[in-house]
């Protein structure tokens, strides 16, 4: 929350255009920047360096980021910060464009058209399911339409082929419960593709049979998940725990993410990436198949591990060559 609760576009001059109070305006646009925008943290100076900032704040909450370079709006960002302007607040950002009659650049063109085709795609979709349909978010209905297979099993519960947000829009942009739409799903044989997924829980589901994507979800419950079989990347995702997941079949991604509890997991069958994540205990995790990086890691206590079938790399990190000693290595210790 921003402590501002009306609904109103803010300006944040640049240093050009108020350079007697910089440090200010950057501290400003930090606060009303959302969590998912680059000028929450480390882009905030450089980008008021090039130019304005604009946000678009409803009831205190930013919605809407603006980002100029000298005259032009280089950048126009809603919540997702996924280069598309939310359906809900085109016609806002249409206006204010008109009203002051800004000039675009050649990228905010681009994020513009981008923008009005993805309301274009909305509509269509719209036509072609009722608004019962929607509402009803009946995966027997839903999935094939987005052209993921679907059957059920004995118990009542769904194998859904693959997982993704609809090409160009959301579930959410369409009015679609994402929680009922999966609540059922047991299974999915292939990959998981949660960016952007309104999901806060997997709930029943046990099994994914590709690579698990989980970046710039709001996911933060695995639920019954046990098994992913190939990649599982959490990279800026909200999941703290890993819960009940025992095996990641291949490459297992923790960089820049917030998982801190490694939970039920025994096996990577890959390479295992924890530079830069707060995890501290690798707690029940027995192999690693690929190599290991703990290069700027918070890892300290190495659990039950037993094997690594690559390199391990400790640059900058809490662990000590004879920290392993007790373990198979099929590679090296390095340190640069």
């Amino acid at each position: 929350n921003t402590g501002e609760k009306s609904t109103k576009w803010v300006k944040i001059p640049s240093f050009k255009n108020d350079f007697l109070h910089f440090n200010k305006n950057v501290k400003k646009l930090q606060a009303l920047s959302h969590k998912n925008w680059c000028t929450k943290t480390f882009n905030a100076k450089p980008y008021l360096k090039e130019g304005d900032f604009h946000v678009y704040l409803e009831n205190g909450e930013p919605k809407i980021g603006i980002r100029f370079i000298k005259n032009k709006i280089q950048e126009i960002q809603g919540e997702l910060n996924n280069g598309i302007i939310p359906i809900e607040y085109l016609t806002t950002v249409q206006e204010y464009i008109s009203e002051n009659n800004f000039s675009l650049n050649a990228n905010a063109t681009d994020e513009m058209n981008l923008s009005v085709k993805h309301k274009e795609r909305i509509e269509k979709i719209k036509q072609d399911l009722s608004p019962d349909m929607l509402k009803d978010s009946d995966p027997q209905v839903i999935f094939p339409y987005f052209g993921i297979d679907i059957e059920q099993d004995d118990d009542g519960l769904f194998i859904i082929s693959h997982y993704k947000q609809p090409k160009d829009c959301s579930y959410k942009d369409l009015g679609i419960n994402e929680k009922k739409l999966m609540e059922n799903v047991k299974e999915i044989r292939k990959n998981a593709d949660f960016t952007y997924s309104g999901l806060s829980s997997l709930g029943k589901l046990e099994r994914i049979g590709g690579s698990a994507l989980f970046h710039y979800s709001n996911i933060t419950d695995l639920g019954n998940l046990k098994t992913i079989d190939k990649d599982a990347i959490f990279t800026s995702s909200q999941i703290k725990s890993l819960g009940r997941l025992e095996h990641i079949g291949e490459n297992a991604f923790f960089e820049e993410s917030k998982v801190e509890d490694l939970g039920n997991l025994e096996y990577i069958g890959g390479l295992a990436e924890f530079k830069n994540s707060p995890i501290k205990s690798l707690k029940n995790l027995k192999t690693i198949k690929g190599f290991a990086s703990f290069e700027e890691s918070l890892v300290d206590d190495l659990g039950k591990l037993k094997q690594v079938g690559g390199n391990i790399y400790i640059n900058n990190s809490k662990l000590s060559p004879q920290d392993f000693s007790n373990i198979i290595i099929d590679g090296e210790i390095v340190i640069d």
